[in-house]
């Protein structure tokens, strides 16, 4: 019987490397206003939201308009938002109030855009009651001094205020419920006026420190002892397997300043979305107790879309066409430098399914799933 080939690095013994795997990737533009992108960002940041929320003792939620008679256009009436910070004040002026439940000023906040362009809001709070006219006349109060509303407008002050939702089944139901917002476009494409914005404009608002009171940390994970300047470079092997930093993981995606620099306008950097792509290598890892886990490192770029190369080797991506493996020979061809891998002349998972029939386990005792026929014999 063949044996399994492992690769031991780093400073812990029980760590070994079994497999390396070739990837390409399109190289997003990382923004909000794109349909591609715009998704994983929500799905990550829905996780993060989940957690925040469990540290609410309530959770209560606003829906907040603005009257389209006051501003000129919608880009005008979200700047007037930003500068006087609206939503901020909103929830201070709720906290202080004796009539309302609310446990902190903590808030998260999605911005929405109407079929006109405009925005309205979605307020997220930590709370457990809130008096509808307590809301209504706060907000009202940001209406601007140099507004002269006509006597027969009846409309609500500034703005109209309404309860999304009573009740919510549990915290995750929330987080959900509010996210869902950034995981779809509008049917009929985001507004003119915000693909040609030349300067960032987010998606969503958080209460000052919100992320750092409920505990959560979306910031990048600080780099392995092995990852420190005083290393050195010939020294790189003795980083710790199991960190992710930039460093280690040998990611270039460019900044989004960079990006901005390039393309000063959102609808410009959506447009060249995946029009080059990034080679990873995915390594396998493997712990004594025979837990898996798999690091993308970052191996280079190549001007041509996940399509282009996709096409130059005849790969059949399916429903995957931005995400794809690749052959060690294909990245060298691309990149120019050859790589090798640490799997011997028949494949680690070939050698693992043959491992797998000597102890008997299951149903890889009778059959090959098709991944590790695919990969033992060399097909796609």
């Amino acid at each position: 019987m063949f044996s399994l080939v492992v690769v031991m690095l780093g400073p812990k013994a029980d760590l070994c490397k079994i497999d390396t795997r070739h990837e390409c990737v399109g190289v997003g533009c990382r923004s909000w206003y794109c349909f591609d992108c715009m998704v994983g960002k929500a799905l990550a940041l829905r996780a993060d939201l989940s957690k925040a929320v469990e540290t609410f003792r309530g959770v209560f939620m606003l829906t907040l308009t603005i009257d389209p008679k006051i501003f000129r256009d919608p880009e005008a009436e979200l700047a007037y938002v930003q500068k006087k910070r609206c939503v901020a004040k909103l929830v201070a002026k709720l906290r202080a109030s004796t009539r309302c439940k609310l446990y902190s000023e903590r808030f998260f906040c999605i911005r929405e855009f109407h079929k006109d362009g405009r925005v309205h809001f979605h307020v997220l709070l930590d709370a457990k009651f809130i008096p509808f006219d307590e809301v209504r006349d706060a907000w009202g109060e940001f209406e601007p001094a140099w507004y002269l509303r006509e006597q027969s407008d009846n409309s609500p002050r500034f703005g109209s205020v309404a309860f999304t939702k009573g009740d919510f089944s549990n915290r995750m139901h929330a987080a959900r419920y509010v996210t869902k917002y950034l995981t779809k476009s509008p049917d009929q494409g985001f507004p003119a006026w915000v693909l040609a914005r030349k300067n960032r404009l987010q998606r969503y608002t958080v209460s000052h420190g919100f992320w750092a009171e409920c505990g959560v940390d979306r910031g990048r994970k600080e780099p392995c002892v092995g990852c420190t300047p005083v290393v050195k470079k010939e020294d790189a092997k003795s980083c710790d397997p199991e960190c992710f930093c930039a460093k280690c993981v040998g990611e270039k995606a460019p900044s989004l300043l960079a990006l901005m620099q390039q393309d000063p306008s959102i609808g410009q950097r959506v447009e060249r979305c995946c029009t080059s792509s990034a080679i990873l290598a995915l390594e396998e890892w493997m712990r004594e107790d025979g837990e898996l886990y798999t690091r993308r490192v970052f191996l280079g770029h190549v001007d041509l879309s996940p399509q282009q190369v996709a096409e130059k080797f005849n790969v059949v991506t399916g429903d995957t066409r931005k995400r794809f493996n690749l052959r060690t020979l294909e990245v060298t061809e691309l990149l120019g430098v050859e790589f090798v891998d640490n799997e011997p002349d028949i494949p680690d998972r070939y050698a693992r399914w043959l491992e797998s029939i000597e102890r008997g386990d299951g149903v890889h005792a009778n059959r090959m799933s098709r991944e590790d026929y695919e990969h033992a014999f060399g097909f796609r």
